[in-house]
């Protein structure tokens, strides 16, 4: 195995991966890693902290955070959870990182085992523009995560359009916490306390992010 891949638990069958700028993480990103955990019966969650992010390459949609920070943050943020693993293959990388290519990375060094891609369904309304957005969906199983309440007719739409689609409907509470409002939220002064995990917002605090 690559000694690059975070730690497998004992027995691990079943991995979710779940993929995002986490600038910075918080409870929804949590939440939603532990809905799709506890759905699907996956022995681990790996948080994927995105490099540079193919939908975000304007100068203007990069994340604020430093790669670094956002790790560490995103350490933070797990480590009362020992399901839950931060990988940093997409940091590394030089360019683009494209989903296609994390998986497959993953699915040639971890032979045998089941791979979950996590996605909210405001994501999977997007996923044709993606590169290679076909073999993401045929050649893998993707869980999509919608809030309570909140309709979901784009899995359908998606099953119609691409058969063979794997897809895994996950519904999560509805919580209302996005990273830009805490970001905002920072930036104004205001509290992000229950938000974020205390040592989340105490890093950010101390390391003057966002201000």
């Amino acid at each position: 195995m690559d000694e690059g891949l975070p730690r497998l638990r004992e027995n691990t069958s079943r991995i979710g991966i779940l993929g995002g700028t986490f600038d910075p993480p918080h409870y929804g990103h949590l939440l939603m890693a532990e809905t799709a955990r506890l759905e699907l019966k996956l022995d681990q969650v790996f948080f994927v902290p995105a490099g540079v992010p193919p939908h975000k390459m304007a100068k203007d949609a990069q994340p604020l955070a430093t790669p670094r920070q956002r790790l560490e943050m995103i350490q933070k943020a797990i480590a009362d959870n020992p399901f839950f693993e931060v990988w940093d293959f997409e940091l590394k990388n030089d360019g683009p990182d494209y989903t296609i290519k994390t998986l497959d990375y993953l699915k040639k060094n971890l032979p045998g085992i089941s791979l979950y891609f996590i996605m909210g369904k405001d994501s999977l309304e997007e996923i044709f523009s993606w590169k290679n957005p076909r073999e993401i969906l045929t050649q893998y199983d993707i869980i999509v995560v919608s809030r309570e309440g909140d309709p979901n007719p784009i899995i359908e739409q998606i099953k119609e359009k691409e058969n063979g689609a794997r897809l895994h409907p996950v519904v999560m509470p509805a919580v209302n916490i996005s990273s830009t409002e805490l970001r905002r939220r920072v930036k104004d002064k205001g509290g992000i306390s229950y938000l974020t995990p205390p040592a989340v917002e105490e890093y950010i605090l101390k390391n003057r992010i966002y201000l």
